[in-house]
């Protein structure tokens, strides 16, 4: 067996219920999220080796049973993520870009631990990214050219993803929450 650790958890999720709090089911659902979140970082879980998930389909499979409106969603994903090897976690760009774009309004506790773990690979993911956006922008997406355009690039960089802004804006398969969100993130970048 390999000892595996959870990987840190983020509390986003909960602090986004906060502000958007709708009454005792809602309070409720922060009480158990927040008592997940502890118990998962007080301990530590074993993965045999030969249950390491070392595929991007089984990968992919995997993420797509998930919900990501689960209140549990966050640490579902910091498991998954746990049991992949590193190797095919460098490669599993394109099902989690997919999985955003079945998601594209919600925030996978944005950023979450997806976006994190591709971050960690930067600049790999970037040509995949801009082609996720040319299909179905979401939430994750625009974030991530965002806080990319947030740190020091190259102009010929910067202007592929200020395009890549305008072009969820202008995409007829972006929802309203990602144009708005887009438009937000190009103001601030032009």
């Amino acid at each position: 067996m390999r000892f595996i650790g959870l990987s840190q958890l983020t509390i986003q999720a909960s602090r986004r219920a906060d502000e958007q709090s709708d009454g005792p089911k809602r309070w409720i659902d922060r009480y158990l999220m927040g008592n997940l979140l502890a118990t998962a970082r007080s301990s530590a879980a074993f993965v045999d080796e030969e249950q390491m998930i070392d595929s991007v389909n089984d990968f992919a499979d995997r993420l797509n049973r998930l919900d990501p409106n689960e209140v549990a969603f966050v640490l579902r994903v910091d498991e998954l993520v746990d049991q992949t090897s590193p190797a095919t976690l460098q490669i599993a760009y394109p099902a989690i870009f997919r999985f955003f774009e079945t998601h594209p309004e919600n925030d996978c506790g944005m950023p979450g631990t997806l976006v994190h773990m591709m971050e960690d690979h930067y600049p790999n993911y970037v040509d995949e990214l801009i082609e996720s956006i040319g299909r179905t922008p979401s939430t994750n997406t625009v974030l991530m050219v965002n806080r990319i355009l947030n740190s020091k690039i190259d102009g010929a960089l910067r202007s592929r993803l200020i395009e890549c802004l305008q072009t969820a804006i202008e995409n007829e398969n972006a929802s309203r929450l990602v144009v708005e969100e887009s438009k937000s993130y190009l103001e601030r970048h032009t």
